[in-house]
C-alpha cells in the first residue's frame, strides 16, 4: 500500500464517522451520505463533490 493509499483509506473526513472540515473563516463543513459537502451557513448551499478535498480520494468508491 502506498502512502497515498494509506492516507485515503484512513481519511477521517470522507469515511464514517465523518470529522468536520475546518479552515479559513468558515468552520464546520462535513459530508452527507450523498457525497455533498455541507455547511451550517445559510449562504453556503450543499455542493456535490466527486473527490474528497482533504485526501483526494474519488468518492463513491470503496466506501
Amino acid at each position: 500500500m502506498t502512502e497515498l493509499d494509506k492516507k485515503q483509506a484512513d481519511c477521517p473526513y470522507c469515511h464514517e464517522p465523518h470529522d468536520i472540515i475546518k479552515g479559513g473563516d468558515r468552520v464546520g463543513f462535513w459530508f452527507n451520505s450523498d457525497n455533498q459537502l455541507c455547511s451550517p451557513y445559510d449562504d453556503a448551499p450543499n455542493v456535490l463533490v466527486n473527490y474528497c478535498p482533504m485526501c483526494g480520494r474519488k468518492l463513491g468508491e470503496d466506501e
